[in-house]
């Protein structure tokens, strides 16, 4: 079985070595056998997935366009190996919209597609690769608390292969106190979900990893080139002055 970690984000924009590039890199250098030394890398692949139509309506049309967000992660992730960026959110959302004969933008507003939908279709195409997905402690807890469409699936369909970064705290009794609440929900929704998912417990993994509080919003904001080198690959940077994305779009003439 081929071994594919997904990672979805907004990449609006993808941040550098504190923010998602910083994760993609652990993931592709998370080791199959942590107790070994030399081991295998976890993952054959790491798929990453800029979001094609945000779930929530009120982020719609906040983001930069989908090309320029796909772009940028390719620029960001180059570097890392055994790392693709994927179409497939958006070739999954019109797949769903032709089988259900969806062809007006009224409708299409109206469609709703996620992660359940997204892991049926690529196990249905790739029958012989074992899938995981990556998320954030925080996203984790979203996902936990069935803030989800479809979380029961999820977690059926992954058989909770889920690899869960929590970001290290820079006083060790605020880390362990963090670890605890994680490991407290970890617990939770285990007996939760233990009729779909008796695993759980032994198939999700988290990672701990040391990244800066990288605010996309911040970088959104701002031309400060001095703050944005250090935000950003500067592939990703560059693209954005070109392109005259977020806060440079305001010095077009």
């Amino acid at each position: 079985m081929k071994r594919v970690c997904l990672f979805g984000l907004s990449a609006n924009p993808p941040t550098g070595n504190g923010g998602h590039v910083g994760i993609v890199k652990a993931l592709s250098a998370l080791p199959l056998h942590p107790q070994q030394e030399n081991s295998r890398e976890k993952f054959d692949e790491i798929r990453v997935l800029p979001v094609y139509r945000h779930m929530f309506a009120s982020k719609r049309g906040k983001q930069a366009s989908y090309d320029d967000r796909l772009e940028m992660c390719k620029l960001a992730f180059q570097d890392i190996p055994r790392v693709i960026v994927s179409d497939d959110e958006r070739i999954c959302f019109h797949k769903i919209a032709n089988e259900k004969g969806i062809v007006n933008q009224e409708e299409m507003n109206k469609l709703r597609v996620g992660t359940a939908e997204l892991l049926e279709m690529l196990m249905e195409q790739e029958p012989m690769t074992e899938f995981s997905f990556a998320l954030g402690q925080d996203t984790f807890m979203d996902l936990t608390t069935f803030k989800w469409r479809r979380t029961r699936d999820i977690f059926s369909l992954l058989n909770a292969r889920l690899v869960v970064f929590h970001r290290k705290q820079q006083q060790e009794s605020d880390h362990e106190d963090a670890c605890d609440v994680l490991q407290q929900r970890i617990c939770h929704i285990a007996k939760e979900l233990k009729e779909v998912c008796p695993t759980l417990e032994e198939n999700l993994t988290i990672v701990h990893v040391k990244l800066s509080s990288i605010s996309s919003t911040k970088v959104r904001e701002t031309t400060d080139e001095s703050f944005l080198q250090e935000a950003l690959h500067p592939h990703v940077l560059q693209y954005i002055k070109d392109k005259q994305l977020y806060a440079f779009s305001q010095n077009i003439n």
